[in-house]
């Protein structure tokens, strides 16, 4: 077996070992909301060991492979420290960043690709397929207003309008019940005093992990009072690792669909 042969196998192997761990990081995150750090700490070794093989077989890209490693790893930390990842996403892009530093080269995606860093690609890829989870926000807020034919920001009256467009397509209403009882919402509306006088507020920005029972149980307390309505604001915690799933599968099959766009918006542009 050439050496190219034997690269190309070893790609395959880290393909098929980034499913798995992402199919299985994927239905854990979707059950429980929680990824056992023993995944990566089963999967990041085996693909490290798979990639210094590769690295060592192919030596002309081993600069390559160290500038795609470090990015993937700054990247990932950087989007968890923003607060747009959680552990397992940021641990699921740095296994995926060491499994396949390069763009395999047995698969011809069928919009190409532009740079050859493969984590780039489903980074970018994953953030467009989770736009679509708007779609659904927007059929709840529609289904509620129809139901409830209530204004939806009763109470609100102070937020910017700009502010409100935002939450109606991130967030919609829910029983404040069923906020307690389903963990994956997380409440975007709160209670804040102001010279001792309670004053509800929205919020754009929610650390889902640090505070959630918090704003629970004073959206509750003021509940009681008649303060806080019975239906509140609440977004989905997105199963982000399912989202990287589904972009690794798309970068693979599909290629490069933000590149893609950018060049046929230009080369369109340009008349070219």
């Amino acid at each position: 077996m050439g050496r190219r042969a034997v690269i190309a196998y070893l790609d395959s192997l880290s393909t098929v070992v980034c499913a798995a761990f992402l199919i299985l990081g994927s239905w854990s995150d979707l059950k429980t909301r929680e990824v056992s750090n023993k995944l990566w700490a089963v999967s990041l070794p085996i693909v490290a060991v798979i990639t210094v093989i590769k690295a060592y077989l192919s030596s002309g890209l081993l600069l390559l492979y160290v500038i795609s490693i470090s990015l993937s790893i700054a990247a990932s930390l950087a989007i968890l420290e923003i607060g747009f990842f959680g552990g397992a996403d940021a641990k699921a892009m740095i296994c995926l960043g060491v499994a396949l530093p390069l763009f395999p080269d047995m698969f011809a995606p069928i919009l190409g690709y532009f740079h050859p860093f493969f984590s780039f690609i489903v980074l970018t890829n994953s953030f467009l397929i989770s736009l679509l989870s708007i779609l659904y926000v927007v059929t709840m807020n529609i289904a509620w207003k129809l139901h409830a034919r209530q204004p939806f920001f009763d109470g609100f009256q102070q937020e910017h309008f700009l502010k409100k467009l935002l939450i109606l397509l991130s967030g919609y209403r829910v029983e404040l019940a069923e906020l307690k009882k389903r963990i994956h919402l997380i409440p975007i509306e709160d209670v804040e005093e102001s010279d001792g006088t309670p004053l509800r507020k929205m919020r754009l920005f929610v650390d889902a992990e640090a505070d959630r029972d918090a704003v629970v149980e004073r959206l509750e307390k003021y509940a009681s009072q008649g303060i806080v309505s019975s239906h509140v604001w609440v977004t989905p915690g997105l199963p982000m690792l399912v989202f990287i799933f589904f972009g690794f599968v798309a970068s693979l099959v599909v290629g490069d669909i933000l590149f893609y766009t950018i060049f046929t918006v230009v080369r369109l542009a340009l008349g070219l």
